[in-house]
């Protein structure tokens, strides 16, 4: 089956799939050819794409996926490709977020933060998980 990783700044990836895995704000789903149509919100995690070739590997930050069980395209609010993931600048960017939460009194601000954190630091894991240091 066909399938497109895409963000609002460009294509991600695309290409042909065996089975495509992703982590919806339920948890892991699997799409393969003919599989019920589906349009799903996505958490942040890893994607899975599952070729002839091997596994391909991305971090996807929200977003939604869909399929007609001919293509499945995942509409992500962030994706990058493994070999984007840049460990130190997340780490950076958690101090700085850190620093923001101690400085609001808002308690929606507050919270909206550090699910940011949780979305950099899962992307931390899936970089390591995957080789980046």
């Amino acid at each position: 089956m066909k399938y497109k990783i895409i963000d609002p700044s460009r294509v991600i990836n695309e290409g042909t799939a065996e089975m495509v895995v992703v982590k919806t704000i339920d948890g892991e789903m699997g799409f393969m050819e003919k599989h019920i149509p589906t349009v799903a919100p996505l958490g942040f995690g890893e994607a899975r794409i599952h070729t002839e070739k091997g596994i391909l590997k991305f971090f996807i930050d929200g977003g939604y996926i869909q399929t007609n069980g001919e293509e499945v395209i995942i509409l992500a609010r962030k994706g990058l490709a493994i070999d984007e993931i840049d460990i130190n600048k997340a780490n950076e960017e958690i101090e700085k977020i850190e620093k923001e939460i101690k400085l609001t009194d808002d308690v929606l601000k507050t919270l909206e933060l550090k699910n940011r954190i949780t979305a950099l630091k899962t992307l931390i894991k899936v970089g390591e998980d995957n080789g980046k240091h």
